[in-house]
């Protein structure tokens, strides 16, 4: 059998292009869409051709029209929607993100993880994409580092936040990282598949806010090369009520603590 080598076919072929995944929890946040689509499509922009966008928007059970806005403004089909029928909580939402990114990642991909209420400040990301220069693995925007700021918060969130990330550090020994909480962190394609290959899939277990510790302390466990970029946290951005349940998100930390006392994580 002769094999006949195809000239024009070969020209034709498009070099490999990475993707940064853009993951997004969102639960009736009809009222933030318009601006977030905004700051999605400016961050697209900064990609340029080094990296291709793909936009994984995870409805947790949303009654209102959350994802017919998404849908409508400019993402294309650079969008994928997947779908809770109930709503289970942002660590359920990324859990399912990451569960669809299981077999698709690639070493050479990045993962943005971040909030979908335009608390996420948009402005800093490409300072946070500027630190894989630097070696870095998983880079946070972190209000609590030096340079950050946290603005127009009720004072019991501020407590709460505080208070857990006092605990995390000292029970799952993450020193030295100033900001636990926050959902707005890039990782490298290979730290992610690091996760799998140790927690297997899926790597969140938490189904509620705690999910962001739970995984910060597995990144630590793999020995991931952690920094954090300063960043201005402003509660107005966000329009409606917080999401945030008190007594569920604190059981919910207790739980990661004690699953780490018993050496599950």
């Amino acid at each position: 059998m002769s094999i006949i080598f195809n000239k024009t076919a070969s020209q034709t072929i498009k070099p490999f292009i990475p993707r940064l995944y853009i993951v997004i929890p969102v639960f009736n946040e009809s009222a933030n869409v318009d601006q977030l689509c905004n700051g999605l499509i400016n961050i697209k922009g900064l990609l340029d051709k080094e990296f291709k966008a793909q936009f994984i928007v995870v409805d947790d059970g949303s009654s209102d029209d959350t994802i017919s806005r998404f849908q409508n403004n400019g993402l294309g089909d650079s969008l994928i929607i997947l779908r809770h029928d109930t709503n289970h909580g942002p660590g359920a939402a990324f859990r399912t993100a990451f569960s669809y990114m299981a077999p698709l990642i690639k070493d050479e991909d990045w993962v943005l993880t971040m909030e979908g209420d335009n608390t996420s400040q948009l402005e800093i990301f490409g300072k946070m994409l500027a630190q894989r220069t630097n070696g870095a693995e998983v880079i946070l925007a972190s209000p609590n580092a030096r340079g950050g700021e946290i603005l127009h918060v009720v004072w019991y969130r501020l407590f709460l936040s505080y208070t857990a990330n006092f605990m995390a550090r000292c029970l799952l020994g993450l020193w030295g990282i100033h900001t636990l909480s926050s959902f707005y962190r890039l990782h490298s394609g290979l730290i992610i598949k690091k996760l799998q290959l140790k927690y297997s899939s899926p790597i969140v277990e938490s189904s509620g806010f705690e999910w962001a510790v739970e995984m910060l302390a597995k990144l630590v466990r793999v020995n991931a090369r952690i920094v954090e970029v300063p960043m201005r946290l402003d509660f107005s951005a966000r329009k409606g009520k917080t999401k945030m349940r008190i007594r569920r998100t604190i059981q919910g930390y207790f739980r990661v603590f004690i699953q780490f006392k018993r050496r599950i994580i």
